[in-house]
């Protein structure tokens, strides 16, 4: 199963993309309810389903933990123009 994630900021203008860290946000977020909701067992199934390695998942997974800020920056970097 592929995880696709459609985000956009309530304020981003039509046809803008998402930055790549609003979308790594927003997948690490599909995968945990992905988890928790019982399709898959574990971060470690879901690495193998998408063919990535287990280490990288973690690393995907972590974005979650970000603290909120930062996630808030994240997500509304395109409208201020910032970038990392």
């Amino acid at each position: 199963m592929i995880v696709r994630a459609r985000f956009r900021a309530e304020d981003s203008l039509p046809g803008t993309p998402p930055s790549p860290e609003a979308r790594a946000l927003a997948v690490a977020y599909a995968i945990e309810s992905a988890i928790e909701e019982g399709r898959y067992r574990s971060a470690a199934e879901v690495a193998r389903v998408l063919g990535v390695t287990r280490a990288r998942m973690s690393k995907v997974l972590g974005e979650r933990w970000a603290p909120v800020e930062v996630q808030e920056r994240v997500l509304g970097q395109r409208q201020q123009g910032e970038t990392w």
